[in-house]
């Protein structure tokens, strides 16, 4: 399964420059340094909102990774291009809804902390699993990854029980489940309640080729 191994082989996480990002944020904004595992490198993302929505994408099915241009330009906006996996690309602009900016002709979507509603738990739970990928982000996943797949083919299993198997190391366990729910070959109710080893895991996601799936920001 190409989502152990293709995802850790070498890493390109670099260092980044926190006093020189400092200089760039703009007045009472945060900033974010965060280890993207979809895109393979280390983000320092300006703003409390870019950040979340940054999370939530990394549990997009349908998103094989992400642009964000960063700091925010003088309006406060933060522009983002995603890239989908049927090849296409859209164009965001993240801004507070506070600000009273018409959508530009050249962007597709207008992000708003409204976006955001009713998903604090989907982001929880992006947080957990995407650290879990990158405390792996060196190592060999594929039999993990193989044991994931036979274990969801025709029944489904609490993520409580991988752990369990006495075969795998549970920390590499934990990393291939959760490539596994990025990539959409498994799937768990991650909207209504934190993951952990009581969550239920099933096999596929029929919408990981589409630009929506159960997550509901695409």
């Amino acid at each position: 399964m190409p989502i152990a191994s293709e995802a850790f082989s070498e890493s390109s996480f670099q260092r980044v420059k926190v006093k020189t990002a400092l200089k760039k944020r703009q007045p009472n904004t945060n900033v974010w340094f965060f280890d993207s595992p979809k895109n393979k490198k280390r983000l320092n993302i300006f703003g409390d909102l870019p950040f979340v929505i940054a999370v939530l994408l990394e549990g997009e099915c349908s998103v094989v990774g992400y642009e964000i241009d960063s700091p925010p330009n003088p309006f406060g906006v933060v522009e983002m291009k995603i890239h989908y996996r049927d090849k296409g690309s859209e164009v965001w602009d993240l801004k507070r809804s506070d600000k009273k900016l018409k959508k530009r002709p050249e962007v597709d979507r207008l992000i708003t902390e409204h976006d955001f509603l009713n998903r604090e738990i989907l982001f929880d739970n992006w947080l957990i699993l995407c650290a879990a990928i990158n405390r792996c982000r060196r190592c060999y996943l594929g039999r993990e990854a193989k044991f994931i797949v036979e274990s969801t083919s025709s029944t489904i299993i609490r993520f409580g029980e991988l752990l369990d198997t006495t075969d795998f190391e549970p920390s590499y366990m934990f990393a291939a489940v959760a490539m596994s729910l990025q990539a959409g070959v498994i799937s768990a109710d991650l909207n209504t309640e934190l993951f952990g080893t009581n969550t239920i895991l099933r096999r596929g996601n029929d919408e990981r080729e589409s630009h929506t799936n159960s997550n509901g920001l695409c």
